[in-house]
C-alpha cells in the first residue's frame, strides 16, 4: 500500500519539477526581443543585423535555383492538371484510411 501511495505522489512532483525546469530554462536560456542592445554598435551585432536583414532574400534565391533545376517548367498544362487529380485522389484515399 506504501508503494502504491509513492507511485501516485510521484507523477505529480515530477510534474511540478519539470515545470519549474521549463520555466527555469525558458527564463536562462531565450533572449527577448527587448533585450537587444540597439544603442550597441559592436562589429558582431552589425553583422547579426545584417545578416537577419540578409538571410530572407538568401532564401528565396536559394528556393528559385532549387526550383529551377527541378525542371518543373517543363510541363505543359495538361500535365499540371493531371498531376492536381492524381493528387486529388490521393488526398481522398487517405482520408478513408483514417476514418
Amino acid at each position: 500500500m506504501k508503494t502504491e501511495l509513492e507511485k501516485k505522489e510521484a507523477p505529480q512532483t515530477s510534474k511540478v519539477t519539470n515545470a519549474f525546469a521549463l520555466a527555469l530554462r525558458n527564463k536562462l536560456f531565450k533572449m527577448d526581443d527587448g533585450e537587444m542592445h540597439t544603442d550597441d554598435n559592436s562589429e558582431l551585432l552589425k553583422r547579426l543585423r545584417d545578416w537577419n536583414e540578409h538571410k530572407h532574400d538568401y532564401q528565396l534565391e536559394m528556393f528559385h535555383k532549387k526550383a529551377a533545376q527541378a525542371g518543373m517548367a517543363e510541363l505543359d498544362e495538361n500535365q499540371i492538371k493531371i498531376m492536381i487529380i492524381k493528387l486529388q485522389q490521393i488526398e481522398k484515399l487517405l482520408k478513408e484510411l483514417g476514418k
